[in-house]
């Protein structure tokens, strides 16, 4: 059982950048369906360590899919999210009430959708209430490597200045998953919060 409460770290972004290739490498097997059709995540996947005790989730989504499994670090509960942009309603709907929930929002975007209107409208939310954030830049490739950098300036004007920027490469791959070493700056991070009791209270007491 973890020392601190469990954080619930929401992984969110518009549709096709890399969320739940990002949630399965994390734990190591697939546990949230990845695809070319979209939208493919339809409903929430909660995913915790079996130590944690996942939160109720049923007025979120009565179909979410809750997974306990070793692979997800103790005292970070992660939650896979419907996409921002989606063409159906509800599942803006469910994307956008997670934030509500969330202690951690973990902007996933990639290249060519790194100005998505949607996320950066949840984004300036989540900094309004105070929520501990991170963004990730995913499926990067040497030709967009300088994207970062402008990134990093929509942040800073955003007022994400603090926030870390996590480079996640492109890697081609058909298992749902990616090599450990692309989620290298992601998974350190999961480790901070999973290892630290006392970064979690904090992030937990930011809230507002």
């Amino acid at each position: 059982m973890s020392e601190a409460p469990a954080l619930l770290v929401v992984v969110g972004g518009p549709t096709g950048v890399g969320k739940s290739t990002l949630v399965n490498t994390v734990v190591g097997r697939q546990v949230s369906a990845v695809g070319v059709l979209r939208p493919t995540t339809r409903a929430p996947v909660v995913v915790h360590h079996p130590g944690d005790m996942p939160p109720p989730m049923s007025h979120v989504h009565e179909a979410t899919m809750i997974v306990a499994d070793e692979g997800c670090p103790p005292g970070v509960i992660l939650i896979d999210s419907p996409d921002l942009d989606s063409v159906e309603p509800s599942n803006r709907e469910i994307a956008e009430a997670l934030l509500d929930i969330a202690d951690v929002w973990v902007a996933v975007l990639s290249p060519p959708r790194y100005g998505d209107d949607a996320a950066w409208q949840v984004l300036r939310r989540a900094v309004a209430r105070g929520r501990a954030t991170a963004v990730v830049l995913a499926r990067v490739t040497d030709e967009t490597a300088e994207v970062s950098t402008d990134l990093a300036r929509l942040m800073r004007e955003e007022g994400l200045g603090q926030a870390p920027l996590l480079v996640v490469p492109h890697v081609p791959q058909a298992s749902g998953q990616l090599p450990d070493e692309a989620i290298d700056e992601v998974r350190r991070l999961l480790l901070t919060l999973s290892e630290y009791p006392e970064a979690r209270a904090e992030i937990r007491a930011s809230r507002a």
